[in-house]
């Protein structure tokens, strides 16, 4: 919440302060609520790392954007994570009496 204080000199200065309780509606504090909720489920699988880079996120938007860039890497590391599984793939061969389970 702004509010318009005249300083010294007749200045007008503009002073923020954050809402009282009482200032919030119904539909802010379930949006609120919402947030809190949506960032703890979403950091509850995150690898370390990606947590202590997003935990200095102001909303959980902005925590989603930053979890897709960081998970999805480059499209040349997924060509390559690709390329990796099929060479392994071809060169997979049977020991005898392996149990496949």
């Amino acid at each position: 919440m702004t509010a318009a204080v005249t300083g010294v000199a007749n200045v007008v200065v503009e002073a923020s302060r954050p809402k009282r309780d009482e200032e919030f509606t119904v539909e802010e504090n379930t949006r609120d609520l919402a947030d809190i909720q949506a960032a703890s489920i979403l950091s509850q699988g995150l690898p370390r790392y990606i947590f202590n880079t997003l935990n200095q996120t102001e909303s959980t938007k902005e925590m989603w954007e930053n979890i897709e860039l960081l998970m999805k890497g480059s499209g040349l590391s997924e060509q390559r994570k690709q390329e990796e599984l099929f060479d392994e793939y071809e060169h997979l061969r049977a020991i005898r009496n392996e149990s496949i389970h």
